[in-house]
């Protein structure tokens, strides 16, 4: 498995609400295979792919890249971020705490 990523949930919390973006999500991505996240505007497609992109943290949940454990405070994330993952982004920016 390149990558697994297991019960992933994120919430965002306001001073009024909470709002459960990810709730228990579960992907597995082997060598050579190709896959395509889709749903409609705001179910959450970014946010998992910030977090599988080690640009975010989930609040629960593990994830995989090449069987080691990872998440964004992870020592080597740059390493794997800038080496083992790729983005194509919709509209192009740039993350000013990677530039």
């Amino acid at each position: 498995m390149i990558l697994s990523a297991q019960n992933i949930s994120k919430v965002y919390q306001d001073s009024h609400r909470s709002i459960t973006v990810l709730d228990g999500a579960d992907l597995q991505v082997k060598k050579g295979e190709l896959i395509s996240i889709t749903g409609q505007s705001g179910c959450g497609k970014s946010t998992l792919l910030h977090i599988l992109g080690l640009l975010d943290d989930s609040d629960t949940g593990t994830i995989e890249i090449e069987g080691v454990r990872v998440n964004s405070r992870h020592p080597d994330a740059p390493y794997i971020r800038n080496s083992k993952i790729g983005f194509v982004f919709q509209f192009h920016y740039l993350v000013e705490d990677l530039t």
